[in-house]
């Protein structure tokens, strides 16, 4: 599950990690760099992060172009890895 670190005082956000501890060392970093170690004034706080649907619509457009491909070519990746001993 990706997880991002937000500080409410700065408005500032880390990068989006698979972990929890991945986002609360953005925290830690954060609260060294900036807050001189301490909390914020308005806190701050480690939270789900929703996934980018950008993989979702990169893995439809490969489909859609292997698809297309076999339609025009009559080759169908399977038949490529076979012929290169892949599979």
């Amino acid at each position: 599950m990706p997880y991002r670190y937000t500080c409410r005082t700065c408005r500032a956000s880390g990068a989006v990690h698979t972990t929890r501890r991945g986002a609360h060392r953005d925290e830690a970093g954060h609260r060294d760099a900036v807050h001189g170690g301490m909390t914020p004034p308005n806190g701050d706080h480690v939270h789900y992060a929703t996934p980018s649907p950008r993989g979702l619509i990169v893995t439809a457009a490969v489909l859609l172009l292997l698809v297309a491909i076999k339609a025009v070519t009559g080759i169908a990746p399977d038949d490529v890895a076979r012929w290169a001993g892949l599979l």
